[in-house]
């Protein structure tokens, strides 16, 4: 499934990748982690990596990728499951994203409506998320 987001100006994907990043370390080293494949963490890493290298090469960014839609789904469950966690612990605020949301906000509703092109019970699970993903702004 096709997954296209931006373009976005770079220091909003920047922000979002150094954030995201500490956020993501500090939930792999948390209890609440437990069960959490390290292959999703290592995932995310990648495309962490990827939208640094792109925001650094350019002004503005635009993200598209072709994810199997077994992977998406992971993807987008486990994003949820840590973007929770980062949302119910103080030490992390949300302002402290700055910039970052509209990058942040442009992935979450890409992975989404990626996931409701799937059709059925992925649609079903997106419609859901949707409702209820922290941060997004609607």
């Amino acid at each position: 499934m096709e997954v296209t987001v931006g373009p976005i100006p770079a220091p909003s994907v920047l922000s979002y990748v150094t954030y995201a990043r500490k956020c993501l370390r500090a939930f792999m080293a948390s209890p609440d982690a437990v069960g959490f494949p390290s292959e999703v963490a290592e995932a995310f890493e990648r495309y962490h990596d990827r939208w640094d290298l792109m925001a650094h090469d350019s002004d503005l960014v635009r993200w598209s990728e072709d994810i199997d839609t077994e992977e998406l789904r992971w993807l987008v469950h486990m994003f949820a499951r840590v973007a929770r966690w980062v949302a119910d612990d103080p030490v992390y605020p949300a302002e402290e994203l700055g910039p970052g949301m509209e990058f942040y906000t442009a992935l979450v509703n890409a992975l989404l409506t990626a996931l409701e092109a799937c059709g059925g019970s992925d649609r079903d699970l997106a419609e859901e998320l949707r409702c209820d993903f922290p941060g997004v702004i609607r």
